[in-house]
Parts: structure tokens; C-alpha cells; sequence
């Protein structure tokens, strides 16, 4: 992405003086088309680690374990996701759990939410 025109690098020191926004000179659409392009270019060019390619590795998973899990509603997963953090992600810990609800427990006897004043 950083070799397209109107890059916005990777943070504001390496950018400089460098105007992203009167440099960029793709569309959307145009854009969308070199993603695609450079997403078919990587999945079929044998990777160092691998040793094959991205697309065939994803193959040989297939054979093997099957289709993964997909999203059905892209719509819905991302109004359910939007602004979560990786944290957010993780199973909590059973202290986390503990100490969420004794907050709230505590809070519903003394009439305020978990545990603090309203």
C-alpha cells in the first residue's frame, strides 16, 4: 500500500512534509481493483516460509479440516464488532468474571450500576 500514491506511510514522522491527500490519484473503485490485484499476485506466488503458495496451502486445509467457519451476515458482524478492540477478543479470565460480578451484585443491592454511584 505505502508504494501507491497518497500513502499515508506508517505514521506522521516518516511521512514529513509529504501532502497524502493532493498526492492520492486512485478512486475507490481503482483502489479496489489493485487490492484485488495484489491479493491474487500474493495468494499464487510460492511464499518463503510455507514453501508453496498461499492458495495452496488453503487448499490442502480444506482437504484436511474442512471449510472454516464464515461470517453469513457481513452486515450484522460488523455493526457487532465495530470499535472492539483485540482485547476484546479474548475469554476473560475466571477473576475477571468474579470480580464483574460481585461489582454487579453488589450494585444491584445498593441500587446503583456495578458498584458506583449514578
Amino acid at each position: 500500500m505505502h508504494e501507491l500514491p497518497g500513502t499515508t506511510f506508517s505514521n506522521p514522522a516518516e511521512r514529513g512534509s509529504y501532502d497524502s491527500q493532493a498526492s492520492a490519484v486512485l478512486t475507490v473503485a481503482e483502489l479496489n481493483r489493485w487490492l484485488a490485484l495484489a491479493a491474487a499476485a500474493y495468494h499464487g506466488q510460492v511464499h518463503s516460509t510455507l514453501g508453496q503458495t498461499p492458495a495452496g496451502r488453503w487448499t490442502e486445509g480444506i482437504a484436511a479440516d474442512g471449510r472454516p467457519a464464515t461470517v453469513t451476515s457481513e452486515t450484522a458482524f460488523l455493526i457487532d464488532h465495530a470499535g472492539r478492540s483485540s482485547a476484546a477478543w479474548r475469554r476473560p479470565r475466571r477473576e475477571q468474571l468474579r470480580r464483574h460480578l460481585h461489582r454487579r451484585s453488589r450494585g444491584a443491592r445498593t441500587g446503583s450500576r456495578c458498584g458506583r454511584s449514578r
